[in-house]
């Protein structure tokens, strides 16, 4: 086993296994002048199933006598047993099952309808290991629509799983700047670049609206309440459009990639230049381009604190295309 091997597999093994879901990267590219239907309806659903079973579990630890805060606290890590922990993803094959939690495990066996990459014909198929281990030996994980955003089911796991260690991190929302930097940090080594080779703006978007999610239970608006007894209610149904945005989605929140990567993304999307740039005919343009240009000249998002890779366009879908006719 060479030197660099016996480095990168305990990387791929631990960052899979251990049910981070972070491993995973994504492709919102691909496929993306095919509709997919809405899956919020079934996503929200599953979310009422857990919510309700949170507060059971909530309200029998607490006994509906502790404070604000400590039922807060209950709460939170109720619903991140829930919904975290490994899971297997059982519509996937060997190593491809592993890194999820239990929620973004189901949303990936399929309960609606998305892109899958079991051919890999995924911008990131054509690597080699030695590009990226873990992008060659798992791929991405599923794309799915939720209201009208598409993102990656591994953007579920960072707004539950590490939504709520940088709720613990930031000492219950006392000191979030130091969950920022911890969940920066993470993009640039074990969960991002020393792993899969990405530095993801769009996990550190879901990592910052799972903490606010964290953050906000129990206040005014969110769907769960503290009743008059000192027993935990859910006041409403829950809704994924308050959560998800266009950050979580790839394409308009772009990654940055290490060089060999980007190379070899780069050599794929020529080689698949005829079906890329006519499904970019479809969906891409004007208002595409103004967006990504607003996108990477913007200031420095909140949700990123600490050294992160300078901002770039992964695709460069106008200069691909420049001169391309059907």
């Amino acid at each position: 086993m060479t030197v660099r091997a016996a480095y990168v597999i305990p990387l791929l093994l631990a960052a899979l296994i251990d049910g981070s879901a972070a491993a995973y990267e994504t492709d919102q590219l691909t496929h993306r002048a095919t509709p997919l239907r809405d899956s919020a309806w079934i996503a929200e659903l599953a979310m009422d199933t857990v919510v309700a079973h949170a507060v059971e579990r909530t309200n029998a630890r607490t006994g509906c006598g502790m404070s604000e805060a400590d039922t807060r606290e209950v709460l939170a890590y109720e619903l991140d047993r829930l919904t975290g922990g490994t899971q297997l993803a059982e519509s996937r094959d060997a190593l491809r099952r592993f890194g999820y939690h239990r929620y973004d495990a189901w949303l990936e066996g399929d309960p609606g309808d998305q892109h899958s990459f079991d051919e890999r014909d995924d911008i990131f198929g054509g690597l080699t290991g030695w590009q990226s281990l873990i992008l060659r030996v798992v791929g991405p994980c599923d794309t799915a629509r939720l209201d009208d955003t598409l993102l990656g089911v591994d953007k579920i796991g960072h707004f539950f799983a590490v939504g709520y260690d940088y709720y613990r991190r930031s000492r219950g929302g006392t000191d979030p700047e130091r969950a920022l930097r911890w969940g920066t940090r993470t993009e640039r080594t074990y969960f991002g670049l020393l792993t899969s080779k990405t530095f993801s703006y769009a996990d550190l978007a879901a990592n910052w609206a799972g903490y606010r999610f964290y953050l906000g239970l129990l206040t005014p608006g969110s769907v769960v309440a503290l009743g008059e007894d000192g027993c935990v209610v859910q006041a409403r149904s829950w809704d994924w459009s308050e959560w998800v945005s266009w950050e979580f989605d790839e394409v308009m929140n772009p990654s940055v990639h290490t060089s060999s990567v980007q190379r070899g993304v780069s050599e794929y999307l020529w080689e698949n230049r005829e079906t890329i740039c006519a499904e970019y005919a479809q969906w891409g343009g004007e208002d595409y381009q103004a967006h990504l240009e607003a996108v990477l000249s913007a200031e420095l998002s909140e949700y990123v604190v600490g050294r992160h890779p300078a901002r770039t366009d992964p695709y460069e879908l106008d200069s691909l295309c420049e001169g391309w006719s059907p």
